[in-house]
Parts: structure tokens; sequence; C-alpha cells
């Protein structure tokens, strides 16, 4: 994340320090007519005098806002100006100075809607995202969104209905008198963006991702699971989502992707247990009296970092079917995506646990052996080959059946990378 120089950062504090004390909850801000914004019902607005827009202020995130009308006022654009050139007169205006050199202006990840954002960060430990949107009369307006670093996480996703409340009004009624979620549409989610919205094999943020949801493409939602902290989970169309993966199950976190039709009134889906494992049990030590008991790593062995790992497929995939010789595959073709987020790794007795599933150590090595069963009985068996705590390369043997219903095997080669 880029840092703000020092000139606009004292500026920054010049502008949030005329901030006026926040009072009672007020639905309404009293943007230009043409324009519309609605606060959640526990969120308060103040004028930003002397400067232009208005302050909003939640539990957690403050965003300075300039409705177009105010904008315009301040900064003049013509029709054939970009997007990008009046993202960064708008900035000026707003803050004197401009962006720093080298600032990464990025697309607005927002479904539904078009801007630019830059992220920033302050001496006084804020972060805050510069969003310039535009709106549906070919306008622009700017939300400025900033909050202590420590609660700070993405606002995109998080002020989502804020964002998209920011329009202009007739826009905005037009959406309200379309018919309403509650009418009997089935649910489905949708994302333009590529490789954005992860897929993982269950609800919660320790469940693997396998895969990201296809852009361009509307995926039914098959049910919904709410996780202890609250948050909401879409089971999807494995079909739809994935045709590829071989996981049983797909789900996604409701609110990272465009939602079409009745989707409150979802039914509820359970979330699938962990996956057992069949495991080799350890190979006792030579000498050793045969038990139980698994064997310590031997002196000097590598013990893998504990956290979040990122599993890296190559691109090659070597593969038999029933009948054939060996012959090679673009892995794409048997895996959904190449890299596998979120892969939590934990020590355990005897071995490591990644995302809740089990590799045993082979005793005096760094190889970890261990496989995954799918519900629908295929299997992947897997190999962790550790060089050293934060770096491994290993295999996965594969199970799949071609178009014809010929079974099939292939080995594919990763990068398991902390």
């Amino acid at each position: 994340m880029l840092r703000r120089s020092t000139k606009l950062v004292l500026l920054l504090c010049l502008v949030f320090a005329f901030v006026p004390s926040i009072v009672t909850a007020q639905a309404e801000v009293p943007i230009d007519p043409a324009y519309n914004i609605t606060l959640p019902d526990d969120w308060n607005w103040e004028y930003a005098t002397p400067y232009a827009g208005f302050f909003l202020s939640g539990d957690d995130y403050t965003v300075y806002l300039v409705d177009p009308a105010e904008l315009r006022a301040v900064v003049r654009y013509t029709t054939k100006a970009t997007m990008e050139e009046v993202f960064r007169d708008a900035f000026a205006a707003l803050y004197d100075g401009g962006l720093p050199p080298g600032a990464r202006i990025e697309d607005l990840n927002v479904p539904g809607r078009e801007g630019l954002v830059w992220s920033y960060t302050m001496d006084d430990n804020q972060v805050g995202l510069f969003m310039l949107i535009l709106m549906s009369d070919e306008s622009f307006g700017v939300f400025d969104v900033y909050a202590d670093a420590d609660v700070f996480d993405d606002p995109e996703r998080e002020l989502r209905d804020l964002i998209l409340s920011f329009d202009n009004a007739e826009s905005v009624e037009t959406a309200v008198q379309a018919p309403a979620a509650d009418s009997g549409e089935p649910c489905r989610v949708f994302t333009d963006q590529e490789r954005t919205v992860a897929l993982r094999v269950g609800p919660g943020e320790n469940r693997t991702s396998v895969a990201f949801l296809p852009a361009g493409t509307e995926v039914d939602v098959t049910g919904i699971n709410v996780s202890d902290d609250g948050t909401e989970w879409f089971q999807l169309d494995k079909a739809q989502a994935a045709p590829q993966s071989a996981a049983s199950e797909l789900w996604m976190r409701r609110g990272d992707a465009e939602e079409i039709g009745d989707c409150d009134s979802v039914g509820d889906a359970a979330a699938p247990p962990v996956i057992p494992i069949a495991v080799q049990p350890p190979t006792p030590a030579p000498g050793g009296g045969g038990g139980s008991e698994p064997q310590p790593p031997a002196t000097g062995s590598v013990t893998p970092q504990t956290g979040r790992w990122t599993m890296t497929l190559d691109s090659v995939l070597n593969a038999s079917c029933r009948g054939t010789q060996n012959f090679r595959l673009n892995t794409n073709e048997i895996y959904f995506a190449l890299e596998w987020y979120d892969n939590f790794v934990t020590i355990v007795n005897g071995g490591i646990s990644i995302s809740g599933d089990f590799f045993a150590r082979v005793p005096g090595t760094n190889t970890f052996n261990g496989s995954f069963t799918y519900d629908d009985g295929t299997n992947d068996q897997l190999q962790f080959n550790f060089s050293s705590p934060t770096l491994a390369r290993g295999t996965i043997i594969t199970n799949f059946t071609a178009d014809d219903g010929t079974p099939c095997s292939g080995t594919v080669g990763f990068t398991f990378s902390h």
C-alpha cells in the first residue's frame, strides 16, 4: 500500500481537524437533489465546512463525500476527459499537491459500478481509499473512506450498499421501482472481475480455496450457511461454478459478488464436515518396537512454518488412461485454477494439518504424505518435500474420468510457499 507525501498527510490532518462533533443519526444527507445516498441507520453525517461535501461516520469507517454538483464547482471537465484525468484533477482540487509520483490507480471493485480508486496510508496509523465513482448520468462523485489501520479491511465490500446507493436520484428511483428482491426469482451470483471471488470447499476462511467464481457467468445459489461469527456463506451449483473441480461442494462468502434475484430466501445448507483422510501410519524406525506412538522428527529436520500458504500447480500434468500410454495434459483441463490460496498450515503430532487435513511426516525426512478423498469417490494423493520452513515442492496424484467414461490418473507437480 502506498504512502502519501508528508505535505498531503499534513493537509488531510488539517481537513479532518475541522470535522464537527457527531450528532444524532440522520438518514438523509442533504446532497444535491439530483443525487442520492442512503445511510445505514447507525451512521451520522455532518457538513465538511469550510470544505465542499460531507463527512459520513459509522462505527469504524469515515467517508468524505463530494456529490457531482459540488465536484463540478471545483473541477472543470468535459465529456472528452478520461476517468483517470478527472480522478487526478479531483484529487488535486480537494487535496493540495495532487497524487504522489507513481501512485497506483486501480479499478473500483464494486459489482454494478464503475470508478477508480487509490489506496493510501497516513502518519497517524490511518488507512484510506480514495474513490472516484461514475454516476448513471455520466457525472462523477468522490467517496474517500478511511479508518484506523487495525479495523480497515475491505471497504469496497463492507460498504457496498452505501456505494451502490450513491447515484443520481432518477436511477435510484428506477431501481426502487424494479421488481423487489423477494419476487421469487432464483438467487444467482455474478462477477465481471477475473480471479477475485474465492470458491472454497466449505463455508469458512479456514476452508481451502480451490477456484474462483468465473467472470461473466451467472451461477445459481443452492444454499446458505451462517458461521459462528455471523458471516454468511453461499453454497453454489458446482456444475456452473467450477465443473472441472474435484471438490464435492463449492462455497463463497456472501457479499463478494453481485446478487441477482431473491437471495434473502435461500434455504439453509449444512456445512460439510472436514473430510477425513486415509494415510498410512508412520513406518517404525529400525529397531523400534512397532508401537503406535508417532515417531519424532529427525534432529535438524525442517519444521514448516504455521500460517497461510499458497499452492501453485505446474502448468503441465502427466496422465494415463486405461488402455493408453502416458500423455501430457494442460493442468487447467483437470483443475479449475492453478493457484490455491488460503491453505492454513498447523503443526500437529506426527505431521502437519493443512486446513484440517492431516499429512504424516515420513520419519527422519522432510517429506509429508497424505490423501484427500472427495464425496464422489475420487481422491488426490499428495506428497510434500520441504526444503525450508517456508518452501516445499511436491506432487499430486489425481484420479479423473475422460469424456468417454474411461478412468484416468494424472501426476502434477506443485510449489507450496508461505
